[in-house]
């Protein structure tokens, strides 16, 4: 008969120690969560003070990185330009007087070849002779054209109540004499309505 084994197989006693082990990490890992949410902040007026500060503290940090990257492109740039930065030639009045001779030299001269004969030039119209009527100012020239042109009445309304007042003593007593049977309202309308077809109308006159 086979010797009975006095001592635990040592691989199962090494699982289950990994799982003891494993269970009791988990259990800390819960008995942590639970004291942490005992310590957080529930309150929102305090939840929405820490966001901000946190906004303020990431916001400084980002105007601090800008700063930063801005000094580095202007240190970068002053030494490209102090680099490529030359001295300024001196210019002097002999130079300039040379450049100049160099110019002249350059362009023909116009002024002494050209000829100008009489036909090139324009007529100065302020001396030509005009047929008809002259006006030297505007209130001249208004009452040439208005002796030319007939007056043409803009505002013949303006005009109307005063002529048919005109028209009516005129003519309200002959027709008073013609239809001496008729009432005063029956001679208005047909006064109105001769005064209709009437040339002394203004509206009948444009």
């Amino acid at each position: 008969m086979p010797k009975k084994w006095v001592s635990e197989n040592s691989k199962a006693v090494a699982a289950r120690n990994r799982k003891l082990e494993a269970q009791k990490i988990k259990q800390e890992r819960e008995q942590k969560e639970i004291e942490d949410s005992l310590w957080q902040e529930h309150n929102k007026n305090v939840l929405k003070k820490l966001e901000r500060k946190e906004d303020r503290e990431r916001r400084k940090q980002e105007i601090a990185q800008r700063k930063q990257a801005n000094r580095l492109l202007l240190e970068k740039e002053m030494e490209e330009m102090n680099g490529k930065c030359t001295t300024a030639t001196k210019v002097t009045r002999a130079s300039i007087a040379a450049f100049q001779e160099k110019e002249k030299q350059k362009l023909p001269n116009k002024a002494e070849n050209r000829c100008v004969t009489l036909n090139d030039v324009d007529r100065n119209v302020n001396h030509l002779t005009v047929e008809g009527e002259e006006a030297r100012t505007v209130d001249d020239a208004i009452m040439i054209l208005s002796d030319k042109m007939t007056k043409v009445d803009l505002h013949p309304e303006k005009r109307m109540r005063a002529a048919f007042a005109a028209f009516q003593e005129r003519n309200l007593p002959l027709l008073k004499k013609e239809n001496p049977t008729l009432r005063q309202s029956q001679l208005m309308q047909r006064l109105k309505k001769e005064w209709q077809k009437s040339a002394d109308n203004p509206m009948n006159q444009s």
